[in-house]
C-alpha cells in the first residue's frame, strides 16, 4: 500500500454523477458553472469566498449554512435544467 487509500480504485468526479442523456462532459461542466459552480474546481462545483461571504446571514457564526445554500440552489439549478444525480 502506498498510503493513498483511494490507490487503484476508479474514482469519479462529483460532476460525473449528475447525468442528463445526450450531453457531453463539456456541456455539463458549461451548465454546472451556470448553474453558479465556477471554474475554479473543474468537476465540482465551488464558491469563491466572496460569494459565500455574500450568501452568509447575519445570524450565522460562520460559512457553513451559506456554503450548504450555495450547493442546494446550485443542486436545483441542475436539476431544473435536466440533470438528474446518479450516484
Amino acid at each position: 500500500m502506498n498510503g493513498n487509500p483511494s490507490a487503484g480504485k476508479n474514482i469519479k468526479p462529483y460532476l460525473h454523477y449528475w447525468v442528463k442523456v445526450g450531453v457531453t462532459a463539456g456541456q455539463r461542466l458549461t451548465d454546472g458553472t451556470i448553474c453558479g459552480g465556477g471554474l475554479r474546481e473543474v468537476n465540482m462545483p465551488s464558491f469563491s469566498k466572496e460569494e459565500i461571504i455574500a450568501a452568509r446571514l447575519s445570524t450565522e457564526a460562520d460559512d457553513n449554512q451559506a456554503y450548504s445554500r450555495l450547493f442546494n440552489n446550485w443542486k436545483n439549478c441542475m436539476v431544473n435544467r435536466g440533470y438528474q444525480y446518479v450516484p
